[in-house]
C-alpha cells in the first residue's frame, strides 16, 4: 500500500486540470468550426431562389427546344417512344451539367460577395421575374 501526501494530490489535480483545459480548448475549436460551417450553410440559402429560377428557365428553354425538335423528328422519321425518351434524358443531362458549375459556385460564395454573384447571375440569365417572363414571351 502506498501513502499519498498533499503534494501528490496537488500533482494529480494539476494534471487533470491541464487535461481538462486542453479538452476545453479542443471543444471550443470544434464549436467554432461547426458554427462557421453552419453560418456558411445558412448564408448559402439565400442562393436558393436564384438557383430555382435558373433551373426553371433552363428547363423551359430545354422543353421548348425539345418540342421543336420532336415535331421535326417525328415528321421526318419514325422514332420510337423509347428513342424519344432517350433524347429527353439527353437534353436533361446537358442542362444539368451546364447548370452544375454556376449553382455550385453560388452555394460556395459567402456574404456580400454572394449577393453580388446572385445579382450577376440574375442579370446574365435575365432571371428577375419580369425579365424571365418577358424572355419567355419573346420566343
Amino acid at each position: 500500500m502506498k501513502a499519498y501526501n498533499v503534494d501528490d494530490l496537488k500533482a494529480v489535480v494539476a494534471k487533470n486540470t491541464a487535461m481538462r483545459r486542453r479538452e476545453m480548448i479542443e471543444a471550443e475549436n470544434l464549436l467554432k468550426e461547426e458554427t462557421d460551417a453552419f453560418i456558411r450553410w445558412r448564408d448559402s440559402l439565400s442562393a436558393i431562389p436564384t438557383i430555382n429560377l435558373l433551373q426553371e428557365k433552363a428547363n423551359s428553354v430545354r422543353v421548348e427546344e425539345l418540342n421543336k425538335c420532336t415535331k421535326k423528328l417525328k415528321a421526318n422519321s419514325s422514332l420510337s417512344d423509347r428513342e424519344m425518351e432517350a433524347v429527353d434524358r439527353l437534353s436533361r443531362g446537358i442542362v444539368n451539367k451546364l447548370l452544375h458549375g454556376p449553382m455550385a459556385h453560388l452555394r460556395q460564395t459567402e456574404g456580400s460577395d454572394q449577393k453580388k454573384k446572385i445579382d450577376d447571375l440574375n442579370s446574365i440569365f435575365d432571371l428577375n421575374e419580369q425579365g424571365g417572363r418577358r424572355g419567355n414571351r419573346r420566343r
